[in-house]
């Protein structure tokens, strides 16, 4: 899914913008050998596969020579994996879809401005429904690679949509937490997998975070919500209406609207991709790094090893 989420992106760029006419689309298997490939410069690898798989896959794509690497999340799946990434001397961005979109960097620039006064936390939820589906039919079809250790890192919702949360999280926040607590609800036929994760921070300065990030919420699709809380003023945004944000002072509301079109696809507000729409945000830009011209900032493999030791440290210390 990932993988076809990369190549419409890369797709949609070449269609729209004449600057990536001449892109070039190769697909890998999984478990390829990179070492074979002898990539230039300019070449740029990325990582689509399952969990368990990506920091071995960076650590491969290192070691072969990539200079450009975009993975996605979560970059590793264990303290042992995150051993694998410290010597990495590519540049390695993650995707993380959700952060690059408008209404998260403008509410980040509100932070950073002070307008929203001393930010004292970052609330919200993050809901999907796949794991209350499977409750009321069981015999639903398998999911596959998810329902395979090996593969998926014997977890779902702490790796598939906590480290979204966290990294969403920290980006407002400004840095990774010094403290992480998560509680997992689990209620899957397939034992190993979680359902509903309630994740807790605690950061530098007394700030907080609280999450609620779930399969298990019937109803939903892929209702992101974040709530940034501020001395003076709450910025909040819904990924639902990816457009709009809402600042409240006081007693009162109003809403914000996009009205400049989106880097990455060029679409209007109102008129933009969904989901996708991280994914041309993120490949937009990496190109943009490789062609050595201004790039937005994006997630990067430091952050995300820094977020995901602290969470690594909280399931040493406690049973999930």
């Amino acid at each position: 899914m990932a993988a076809s989420a990369f190549i419409s992106s890369a797709r949609w760029l070449q269609q729209r913008n004449d600057e990536f006419e001449s892109l070039e689309i190769e697909t890998l298997a999984r478990g390829a050998d990179l070492n074979s490939i002898a990539p230039a410069p300019d070449d740029l690898l990325i990582i689509a596969n399952p969990h368990a798989l990506h920091a071995p896959a960076i650590a491969a794509a290192d070691n072969a020579g990539f200079q450009w690497i975009i993975c996605e999340k979560p970059v590793a799946i264990s303290k042992e994996q995150l051993s694998q990434l410290t010597q990495i001397k590519a540049q390695v961005f993650v995707c993380h879809g959700y952060r690059v979109q408008w209404g998260p960097r403008l509410i980040k620039s509100y932070i950073e401005s002070g307008e929203l006064g001393e930010l004292y936390a970052i609330e919200g939820h993050y809901w999907q429904s796949s794991a209350a589906q499977r409750h009321i039919n069981p015999n639903s079809p398998s999911k596959g690679w998810k329902d395979d250790t090996k593969l998926s890192g014997g977890a779902d919702v702490l790796f598939d949509l906590v480290p979204h949360w966290l990294d969403l999280v920290c980006y407002l926040m400004g840095d990774a937490p010094a403290y992480i607590n998560v509680n997992c609800y689990r209620n899957d036929p397939k034992s190993f997998r979680d359902s509903h994760v309630q994740v807790n921070c605690d950061f530098l300065g007394g700030k907080h975070s609280i999450g609620s990030v779930s399969k298990m919420a019937h109803g939903f699709g892929n209702e992101l919500q974040v709530r940034a809380l501020g001395s003076h003023a709450l910025a909040s945004w819904n990924f639902e209406r990816p457009d709009e944000i809402t600042v409240a002072k006081g007693h009162d509301q109003k809403v914000i609207k996009r009205t400049e079109r989106t880097i990455g696809s060029g679409m209007p507000s109102f008129h933009s991709l969904g989901w996708l729409e991280g994914y041309v945000e993120i490949l937009s830009q990496t190109l943009s790094a490789i062609k050595g011209r201004p790039y937005r900032s994006l997630p990067t493999l430091t952050e995300s090893t820094k977020i995901m030791t602290r969470l690594f440290e909280t399931m040493e210390k406690e049973t999930l």
